[in-house]
């Protein structure tokens, strides 16, 4: 079984609303949804600057009743967004690309769609997994991501198998407010993803620009936790390996490419747990200071975490929940 973490852009929105692209179902118009996508996210997804919004549950629901969930977003018969292209040629499955990511979900896989939190990105994400679902919305799922350490153990359980599920990143989007609070948010799912030990693939082909780099060293982080390789398929199968990334040139025609990780060794990470749960509590570290200004800085007399700080401590946790032992 294979879990897909895919960041989510919103060229599949793009490709619908350009009358010029060549991409789109032909029966749809230049406006294909007219005002309903707006109406649907101004008045119940983010009404007042999120104060309001409808609560994580509701939003497959109501996104249906919109009108949003329109049977002619399964009429595409190519890929028209880097996600999907990705996601149906990574499947390994021989059939043609749209057929291809409606059998991903027979056999167990899961597939994790990383939303921005805004309107169009959760549209576009929603629009996404409608076409990988083949329109079936009862394999779709919205939540969003874990806040706190105490929403990271119930989390990986809400992943489902055979299900598309949208994640919003709160905290994604124009704000003031930075990085930091979307960063930890990627980097707890993919601790859940890997808590849940089944082989992992990445792909950073869309999504949110700025966070592309955070989520391929978070990657790392997570690709250091895992064994070298796994052995897989029938009398012990072949060695593969157990964390992968995949990213896409800007060609229809194309293969997804692998993304050489890096590998920290034991000490590195065990390292890099206690100097950055001393930086998350403004202590200097008493002993490694290995990852100061790459993860963390001196700002007068205390320790301060930067956003890769934030999204490394995300992925480890403050110590390691795996095996109990406590951060050195």
């Amino acid at each position: 079984m294979t879990i897909y973490v895919v960041p989510c852009g919103v060229s599949l929105l793009d490709a619908l609303e350009d009358p010029a692209s060549k991409r789109r179902p032909p029966r749809w118009k230049a406006k294909p949804f007219g005002d309903r996508r707006d109406d649907w996210t101004g008045k119940t997804l983010l009404a007042s600057g999120h104060e309001h919004r409808i609560d994580d549950d509701q939003v497959i629901g109501s996104w249906t009743e919109s009108g949003l969930a329109d049977p002619m977003l399964c009429e595409w018969t190519s890929m028209v967004s880097a996600e999907t292209h990705t996601l149906a040629k990574r499947t390994g499955l021989p059939m043609e690309p749209v057929a291809a990511l409606r059998a991903v979900l027979d056999r167990n896989d899961r597939v994790v769609l990383l939303a921005s939190d805004t309107g169009k990105g959760i549209t576009a994400a929603l629009c996404v997994a409608f076409v990988i679902t083949g329109g079936d919305v009862r394999r779709m799922h919205f939540i969003s991501t874990p806040s706190s350490e105490a929403e990271v153990a119930t989390f990986a359980g809400r992943l489902h198998p055979r299900k598309v599920t949208v994640v919003r990143v709160t905290g994604l989007g124009p704000s003031d407010g930075g990085l930091r609070t979307a960063v930890a948010g990627i980097g707890r799912v993919l601790r859940c993803v890997y808590d849940l030990q089944e082989r992992l693939e990445i792909h950073l082909t869309g999504g949110f620009k700025a966070t592309l780099l955070h989520t391929l060293a978070m990657s790392e982080v997570v690709h250091s936790l895992s064994p070298a390789t796994k052995t897989e398929g029938p009398n012990g199968g072949g060695p593969i390996d157990w964390t992968t990334a995949w990213y896409l040139f800007d060609d229809e025609d194309a293969s997804p490419v692998q993304i050489g990780l890096r590998r920290f060794s034991t000490g590195s990470i065990n390292n890099m747990r206690a100097e950055l749960s001393a930086a998350a509590r403004k202590k200097l570290p008493d002993r490694s200071c290995a990852f100061e200004n790459i993860a963390w800085e001196v700002q007068g007399t205390e320790a301060v975490l930067n956003d890769f700080g934030v999204g490394y401590l995300a992925v480890l946790g403050p110590k390691d929940h795996r095996t109990n032992d406590g951060a050195p």
